[in-house]
């Protein structure tokens, strides 16, 4: 029997909770999580996204003066094969298949969407999934759906949803949304962080990013750890807060607190025996550096961002063979080298304008600054 007076999808407590406690360290599930909270900020479609409450993803999507709840699994472990209709309607150890887990969720009196996240490609009879649902292919009339419709429903065996919907149902409201593996989803939060911040007028630099998505990660994961039935309000991330969240851990990670002025760059010259005439240059050269970074008037952000990568790794080859010793300089010679290794670099890095070497060597400063590079050697 359908529910009689369905409870909101707010009201509700998870049918199962074995996840959060079987959850070890990120995984796929995290960078998916992740994936969405970016969404949130340029959709304001999208206001909340639940980790490991009613499924392993739960998303609210106000459309119009409606919620539409979207369930989500996520799926960690792959078969040796394309996902097939077989797979998503075969008994598991917990004697339920895919789609009846997923279809036993549409329990609430909010409009209901399901979608399955997976890394391994589905096979011809589920292409039909992927599609978008304004896709004219996922019209009820055409022969993929109603092929696959016809197959959930006789594997379901007449079971239905506890608000009375079939596999019928459940076909019309899926999406079959495939990933490709685990470091596309992580590139590609990198590439939406480093999009957004930019569309905000900021720039953060590589290193700055991972350590911006790790946070990230960090607040997904404490979400998916809390306990619902003590703190059920910290499993969901709600987008006015998420969107204050990006805006002051951007901010932390543009303009760290000891780093607008460069004491730190200022006092690792000093250590390198550097005088100050050199230490007045640095300054200066940095905070060029960051303002064509912030706002790049000669260079594009792509080119920007590459000049970045290639100077943080080949400072990071120079302080390996220092730290080696490979090379005995000291700080004042190694510096000199430095310099001489970015100016090689200036010509020969591909980029599509040559950039100027008072950039390459304010990108070095900056990077020392955030403690990334130093010019003594590690046990100095």
């Amino acid at each position: 029997m359908p529910n009689q007076i369905a409870l909101s999808i707010h009201d509700l407590t998870p049918l199962e909770k074995g996840g959060v406690i079987a959850r070890r360290g990120f995984d796929f599930q995290d960078h998916i999580a992740a994936a969405f909270c970016l969404e949130m900020v340029i959709s304001p479609a999208l206001t909340e996204v639940w980790c490991e409450t009613q499924d392993d993803i739960t998303l609210i999507h106000h459309e119009g003066n409606q919620e539409r709840v979207e369930f989500v699994q996520v799926k960690r472990t792959e078969p040796n094969q394309l996902w097939t209709r077989a797979l998503l309607c075969a008994s598991n150890d917990g004697g339920k298949s895919i789609v009846e887990k997923s279809l036993a969720q549409d329990r609430c009196q909010e409009i209901c969407s399901f979608r399955i996240v997976s890394l391994r490609e589905v096979n011809s009879n589920l292409k039909v999934l992927t599609y978008p649902f304004s896709s004219p292919t996922r019209g009820s009339d055409q022969e993929a759906i109603k092929q696959l419709c016809a197959y959930v429903c006789k594997k379901l065996n007449g079971s239905k949803s506890p608000n009375g919907n079939d596999g019928y149902f459940w076909v019309l409201h899926a999406i079959w949304d495939v990933r490709g593996s685990e470091q596309a989803v992580r590139d590609n939060n990198l590439i939406s962080i480093h999009r957004l911040v930019y569309g905000r007028g900021g720039y953060l630099a590589p290193d700055q990013i991972d350590e911006f998505y790790q946070k990230l990660l960090s607040l997904v994961r404490d979400a998916a750890l809390a306990e619902w039935e003590t703190v059920p309000a910290k499993k969901r991330i709600m987008r006015d807060e998420f969107l204050r969240w990006f805006e002051r851990t951007s901010k932390e990670a543009q303009f760290p607190a000891s780093s607008a002025t460069g004491l730190r760059l200022i006092s690792k010259m000093r250590d390198a025996g550097l005088n100050q005439e050199y230490i007045d240059t640095a300054l200066e050269q940095r905070a060029a550096y960051r303002r064509e970074s912030l706002s790049p008037q000669y260079l594009s952000l792509s080119d920007v961002e590459l000049t970045a990568r290639e100077v943080a790794a080949h400072l990071t080859c120079l302080r390996s063979e220092l730290d080696s010793g490979l090379i005995a300089d000291d700080g004042v010679q190694f510096h000199h080298r430095c310099l001489g290794v970015l100016k090689a670099l200036q010509t020969t890095i591909r980029v599509d304008s040559e950039p100027h070497l008072s950039f390459l060597q304010g990108c070095m400063y900056d990077i020392t600054n955030r403690c990334l590079h130093r010019f003594m050697g590690a046990q100095a």
